[in-house]
């Protein structure tokens, strides 16, 4: 037997209890009281709920609803997309909600595509396909017909390759699917098409310089919209648009790892209006633009300020990194976003995390846990998406690729840390799953969409950590708690502040009365440990309960396991219905002048039977009139302090003459500036009355379904 074939035999045989036990929903358990106990007083955790995102608040009660967890598609899904049982086990793996983390959100990477001739990606994975193709220098308006999209500015023509990204968008279908009808796709570019540069080179500029030519702000911002609206009308699910990518990253050309571009914060000024006017000449005013993704908090604190103001009006979103990050720069994010008056995700993050004490194979996952915490605690995104999801690939025909792995260098991942979740095996055609990955999925799993982050004890000096979120409908409350030491530790976890004013109380009791408690947790190694065990029933050696849960104090009583990541789930009890009793109504004889009416009707032939059992009309169902466009009101409106106006958005619906049946929102920036007090819905517009209460800038937004306007308002 060669070397080479004894190698991959015995990695065969190893990885077999590492791979896929996920999809097989074997959620492991073990015993949960070794080591020793912090016996101390009890350490209080406590769940602060005035600290709460506000991000993405669609019902206006001041809880902003959380949309989900996810990963950029780039670039693993480029890698692993030609197969179907790497892309279907990935897919599962990630998204499906019963078998996997549950995730909501995908970033699909909408390729630049280097220079033919160049092949210095030194990656398996990161070489992603632009779709721009035979481009074509031009300097008349005739040339550039003769090309499927032209720029007379840029200089340039080129035609489209629709076939050139299919690994990537076999992966977003399945995801979508997987995911069902929470799923968000966003379209992000890391770097223009190579001919749209100054370098020549999609991977980044001369010496680290700006990449993006001048000239090619209108070329760029077509190619992103044509290739977001042909992927949108094949069905593919995207609806947010992503023109950069770490815009202050020192990106050079020919590297060897990945696209790239440097993009200075005036070129983003000029950019950003025409990428918003490219997306409404091609029908995508549906879709959220976003940005700028900066590298980081910091980043973000250092150079988006330098953004004219009138391009951050742009957004209807930011999106941020969280490479590195502290409470001083998030705080300066969050509040960015909030004066801007839009949402706010953690786009993308990830590292070769380990945290913990003497934590083995829980390291990596210990150290995701920490930094998700820190991130979810500090920006309160509406969410929170890592980067790719499989960083590392075994491959034996692929010369990038490492030949095989042992069970043993599977597990050093764990213990010293790494980038991704999971590997893809393409010689086993096996997705191998990780205890990171199932660090992730104490909190993908049971934080859900609609739910409210809330702000809650992070306690570094004694390791623990903690997140947690509220369901503003049921009252259903989560706490995900962290502990990086070797010793269990005696903690009470205290939601007693919980506000249930929110709660729909036709359907819930809005209270923790009756609620119950469920306690998971993952610890310990791969093969032996806790992944996603239920512990809620947990005893002590003496049969004492270690996770007990109190209503009426809204307070838990438990012991952190050492080394561990525990989530507890409060699920508030329905309200149940009284049954409804139908009595038949009491019989009467009729009097001796009223002639008796037999059961089985009669018939003649100028009346029609009429039957002995009753019949119901046919409900008339509403007729819908779906608003098609809004046009904002006058770009910049100036009103003087204590007054009213009243502005006025044309809209168009389906059916003109009619206003629309679509839910219409209103919502302003900064309420203590103008405060909206009348909104009418008229056939073609609506008119929202305001009152200047303060001094100084807000945008007023309206919403109708998914069509949306925004309106600067100055108050003097």
């Amino acid at each position: 037997m060669s070397k080479t074939l004894f190698r991959k035999v015995i990695a065969t045989t190893l990885i077999g209890s590492l791979t896929l036990s996920v999809l097989c929903n074997v959620h492991t358990t073990c015993n949960t009281n070794n080591g020793k106990v912090k016996a101390a007083e009890n350490t209080v955790i406590s769940v602060d709920p005035t600290n709460r995102s506000t991000f993405h608040d669609t019902n206006h009660n001041s809880y902003g609803e959380f949309q989900g967890f996810g990963t950029s598609l780039c670039w693993w899904a480029n890698r692993v997309g030609y197969s179907e049982a790497l892309s279907e086990q990935a897919t599962d793996a990630f998204y499906d909600k019963e078998k996997g983390l549950g995730m909501t959100i995908g970033r699909y990477n909408i390729g630049g595509g280097d220079d033919p001739s160049h092949d210095h990606i030194t990656r398996s994975d990161s070489k992603i396909p632009g779709y721009a193709v035979n481009p074509t220098k031009i300097t008349t308006k005739e040339e550039g017909e003769q090309f499927d999209q032209y720029d007379l500015t840029a200089g340039y023509a080129w035609n489209y390759d629709w076939n050139a990204d299919k690994n990537q968008l076999n992966v977003l279908m399945k995801a979508a699917k997987k995911a069902g009808e929470n799923f968000l796709g966003e379209a992000f570019s890391n770097s223009p098409p190579y001919f749209m540069t100054n370098s020549g080179c999609s991977s980044g500029g001369v010496n680290s310089a700006e990449n993006l030519r001048s000239d090619c702000h209108v070329a760029f911002a077509k190619y992103l919209t044509d290739v977001t609206k042909h992927l949108k009308e094949k069905g593919y699910s995207l609806s947010s648009l992503e023109p950069m990518n770490e815009p202050s990253g020192g990106w050079t050309a020919l590297n060897s790892k990945q696209e790239g571009c440097k993009i200075e914060p005036d070129s983003i000024s000029a950019l950003l209006p025409v990428v918003k006017n490219a997306m409404l000449t091609n029908g995508l005013n549906d879709m959220v633009l976003a940005g700028c993704d900066y590298s980081s908090t910091t980043d973000t604190n250092a150079f988006f300020s330098k953004i004219d103001s009138t391009s951050q009006s742009m957004l209807d979103r930011m999106d941020i990194h969280c490479y590195t990050y502290n409470k001083s720069s998030a705080a300066y994010t969050r509040q960015a976003a909030q004066d801007l008056g839009v949402n706010l995700w953690m786009s993308e993050v990830d590292g070769s995390y380990s945290e913990g004490t003497n934590a083995q194979e829980m390291s990596a996952a210990l150290g995701l846990s920490k930094n998700m915490t820190g991130q979810l605690n500090y920006l309160m995104p509406s969410a929170w998406v890592l980067w790719d999801a499989i960083d590392i690939h075994i491959d034996a025909n692929n010369k990038y690729d490492a030949d095989s792995k042992s069970a043993e260098e599977y597990k050093d991942l764990d213990k010293n840390g790494f980038w991704g979740i999971a590997v893809a095996d393409h010689n086993q055609e096996k997705i191998v799953l990780t205890k990171k990955y199932y660090g992730m999925g104490q909190y993908s799993r049971y934080i859900k969409p609609g739910y409210t982050l809330l702000g809650s004890t992070s306690l570094s000096s004694k390791k623990l950590y903690s997140t947690a979120a509220f369901d503003a409908t049921s009252g259903d409350t989560v706490i995900v708690v962290t502990n990086l030491n070797d010793e269990a530790q005696n903690t009470e976890i205290d939601l007693s502040a919980i506000d249930f004013s929110t709660v729909d109380t036709q359907k819930y009791t809005g209270s923790f009365a009756q609620s119950t408690m469920e306690v998971i947790r993952t610890s310990g190694d791969l093969a032996n440990g806790e992944n996603w065990a239920d512990v809620t029933s947990e005893t002590t050696d003496s049969s004492t309960t270690v996770s007990t849960w109190n209503p009426s104090a809204g307070k838990i009583s438990t012991t952190l396991k050492a080394n561990s990541i525990t989530t507890y789930v409060i699920h508030c009890k329905k309200v149940e219905k009284a049954p409804v009793i139908n009595t038949p109504a009491p019989s009467t004889t009729p009097s001796a002048d009223i002639p008796a009416v037999s059961a089985k009707p009669t018939t003649s032939t100028d009346t029609p039977a009429v039957s002995a059992k009753p019949t119901t009309a046919p409900s008339a169902k509403a007729v819908k009139n779906p608003c098609k466009k809004i046009k904002s009101a006058k770009k910049n409106i100036t009103i003087k302090k204590g007054s009213s106006k009243t502005l006025t958005f044309p809209v168009m619906n389906t059916v003109t003459s009619k206003k629309t049946t679509d839910k219409v929102t209103v919502t302003s920036s900064k309420k203590k500036i103008v405060t909206i007090k009348k909104t009418t819905n008229a056939a073609k517009k609506i008119s929202v009355k305001v009152k200047a209460r303060k001094k100084g800038k807000t945008i007023i937004t309206v919403k109708a379904g998914k069509k949306r306007a925004k309106t600067i308002v100055k108050v003097k």
